[in-house]
C-alpha cells in the first residue's frame, strides 16, 4: 500500500480489511505496520461499507458480530484522534460533508 499512497496524492484508501492486506490479526490486534502507515498518511484513509444488502447488512448491526464490530475494532486500535480523522474527518473533507 506505501508504494501506491506516495507517488499519488489524491488516492485514498478505504477497505483496510481485504483477506490479503488486513490491517488487523486475526487476534484483533492492528498490525504495526498498518498503523505507521495511516500516521504516515492520516488524510488518505477512511472507513468505508458496501454491506448494504439484504439479511447480511442486518446481520453486520446485531452486537457481537459482523463488520460494524471489524469497524469498531479497527478504530478503538488508532489513537483517538487519528480515528477520528480516519472515520469523520476525511470522509467529510473528501466528500465535501457539512461539518
Amino acid at each position: 500500500p506505501r508504494s501506491t499512497l506516495f507517488p499519488y496524492t489524491t488516492l485514498f484508501r478505504s477497505g483496510v480489511g481485504f483477506p490479503k492486506t488486513r490491517a488487523m490479526t486475526d487476534s484483533g490486534e492492528l498490525k504495526p505496520a498498518w498503523l505507521q502507515l495511516i500516521q504516515d498518511f492520516p488524510d488518505r484513509f477512511l472507513i468505508g461499507s458496501d454491506y448494504f444488502h439484504g439479511a447480511e447488512w442486518q446481520e453486520s448491526l446485531t452486537p457481537g458480530e459482523g463488520k460494524g464490530d471489524w469497524t469498531h475494532r479497527f478504530l478503538s486500535a488508532l489513537p483517538p484522534e487519528l480515528a477520528r480523522q480516519v472515520a469523520i474527518d476525511n470522509p467529510q473533507r473528501i466528500y465535501r460533508l457539512p461539518h
